[in-house]
């Protein structure tokens, strides 16, 4: 007997509730090829997981670009940075940076085989390198004139943190976002090919060839590791306004239309600054920000007044029509329960 989707949700709910995991409603995921996965909600004390541990600590790749962005935000608060003032490339505006309208390029590796992986996965890099590279290829289109998703942008506002304060972006982000929201498990490789106890193996699709690359130097130096339990209460705590006054939480949740590249894989996609904002099916929306780097994907959900969350953290990362299949699974799962 094959059971619906709403059964596999209400027996992984009993499951999760006594502690136990509970794959019903990953399955779908399983079925797909992804090894270790993580679903987590709140308010339900909802938490299915299977292969890792309820407790795992994840990459969580651009996700961590709504803690930038939200520093960002209250340092504009504070009068120390304009959002429409010149950014450390005083070609774009920092507004700019954070809602991907520069027009800069990204020029970061992407392996496509094992063996590149094996022959480059310790490689170290910068983030002077990486924005040299993207400033060195042709802009896309001249600035705020359209969109492209830019990881040099958001190191370029990385930058303007440390030239406004004075200190590290992961010092500003410790103080203002760790401690107060009481994140212990949100830490900063640095450089470590490592990753901190307890975390699942994370697999890549590589040219057809499932590969472990659990181990390899982070190829964003601002990387930041953390938990579904951690991510889903700073989501809480931004959309809640507990991080930010309601005229600047505003700021972030101006919006605008995405590539349309990406908006066929992740439908209704809006951009604003270094948040998500996505329909929910039967109305309303759902705000946050997904990832994906290092064999692991994250899709997050938060409601518009931060009351309730989802978060699906995957160790696998599957490739081609696999790889829309899953993000399509684990954006059922979040939209099911906002």
């Amino acid at each position: 007997m094959t059971m619906s989707r709403r059964e596999l949700l209400q027996g992984a709910a009993v499951l999760a509730t006594v502690g136990m995991p509970a794959p019903g409603p990953l399955s779908p995921l399983v079925a797909l090829g992804v090894t270790g996965a993580l679903a987590t909600a709140y308010p339900r004390r909802f938490k299915a997981f299977h292969g890792v541990r309820p407790d795992a600590r994840f990459r969580i790749a651009s996700a961590r670009k709504a803690f930038l962005a939200t520093v960002v935000l209250q340092l504009a608060a504070e009068g120390r940075l304009a959002l429409d003032g010149p950014a450390p490339d005083a070609r774009f505006t920092i507004r700019q940076l954070l809602q991907h309208t520069t027009g800069l390029q990204d020029d970061m590796p992407d392996w496509s085989t094992p063996e590149e992986y094996l022959a480059h996965r310790f490689d170290v890099h910068t983030r002077e390198e990486w924005i040299a590279r993207a400033q060195a290829r042709p802009p896309a289109f001249a600035p705020g004139d359209g969109w492209l998703y830019s990881n040099a942008g958001y190191l370029l506002a990385a930058q303007a943190v440390e030239r406004a304060t004075g200190r590290s972006l992961r010092r500003e982000i410790t103080d203002r976002i760790l401690r107060p929201l009481d994140l212990r498990g949100t830490t900063f490789p640095g450089r470590s090919p490592y990753l901190p106890s307890p975390h699942p193996r994370a697999f890549q699709d590589l040219g057809g060839v499932m590969t472990d690359v659990t181990v390899q130097a982070p190829t964003d130096p601002d990387s930041i590791v953390s938990t579904a339990d951690d991510l889903s209460r700073f989501f809480r705590a931004l959309l809640g306004g507990e991080l930010l006054p309601a005229r600047w939480l505003a700021e972030m949740q101006r919006t605008v239309p995405v590539s349309p590249d990406l908006e066929a894989v992740l439908p209704g996609l809006r951009y604003g600054l270094g948040l998500m904002r996505r329909p929910l099916p039967g109305g309303g929306v759902r705000w946050g920000h997904d990832g994906g780097d290092a064999g692991f994907i994250i899709v997050t959900g938060v409601s518009s007044d931060g009351a309730r969350s989802a978060v699906v953290l995957m160790s696998t990362a599957l490739a081609g029509d696999a790889a829309f299949q899953q993000q399509h699974e684990a954006d059922w799962l979040v939209e099911r329960f906002l």
